[in-house]
């Protein structure tokens, strides 16, 4: 047998393998189509919670991990501009944040930001331009 599992549908794949045993073995299917339907969008609406709560977890990891470091300079490199700042990513973190930098910036620009402040209920970090 060979299994057919994506990571991230893992409930609704088992029940299409065992779907798939079962009509090779000539057996009647253990799930209807209406059934098979019911659970796959159910099943879908779980994933995305599971996944928003793994992500929301890492991410309050993280910035508790950065609390300890507030006053520290981190490199950051530019993403995107925006009206507002520019949008950057601090190199060796998975933490995306604006900042106002005090001249001209280009994307693709690799610039120094320090942590002014950890908001561990609102799941944000603050940061400036050095």
């Amino acid at each position: 047998c060979c299994p057919i599992i994506n990571p991230g549908m893992r409930y609704p794949d088992l029940m299409v393998q065992r779907q798939v045993i079962v009509h090779l073995l000539g057996e009647a299917p253990p799930h209807s189509r209406e059934e098979m339907d019911t659970i796959r969008y159910r099943a879908q609406e779980e994933l995305q919670d599971m996944a928003s709560l793994h992500y929301r977890r890492e991410r309050h990891l993280l910035l508790k991990h950065l609390s300890s470091a507030v006053g520290k300079t981190f490199p950051a490199v530019v993403l995107y501009l925006r009206r507002d700042g520019a949008l950057v990513e601090l190199v060796g973190y998975p933490l995306k944040t604006v900042v106002r930098p005090p001249a001209a910036v280009e994307i693709g620009e690799k610039i120094r930001v320090r942590l002014s402040g950890v908001d561990l209920w609102g799941g944000r970090a603050h940061f400036g331009v050095v």
